[in-house]
């Protein structure tokens, strides 16, 4: 005994949930132009100002606070400027919703 219907499989219930729904893409509040000069400090900056640099962009972002303490603490613990790149680049891509 099938008690309800259910349209689902016709394709009506995605086409309505895609024409009303809003991106999920998440804003990290970071701005192109903090990433450009991180990368571009990348060579000539010594490792402590590097990371320094790092720590301030992710301070400065409008991340959950829980997320910021994360990466920061990772800053901290990195030994090298492409350690560093790396972490700072993840919370790039946790900022973008892409689940790093």
């Amino acid at each position: 005994m099938r008690i309800g219907v259910c349209c689902w499989n016709t394709g009506l219930a995605s086409q309505i949930t895609q024409t009303n729904s809003s991106p999920r893409v998440k804003k990290d509040g970071i701005g192109d132009e903090v990433i450009k000069e991180l990368y571009a400090q990348f060579e000539s900056a010594g490792v402590d100002d590097f990371r320094n640099m790092c720590k301030e962009a992710i301070s400065n972002s409008s991340g959950k606070p829980e997320t910021k303490r994360k990466f920061i603490g990772l800053l901290d613990r990195a030994t090298n400027k492409n350690d560093m790149v790396m972490k700072i680049t993840n919370y790039f891509l946790a900022g973008e919703g892409r689940g790093v």
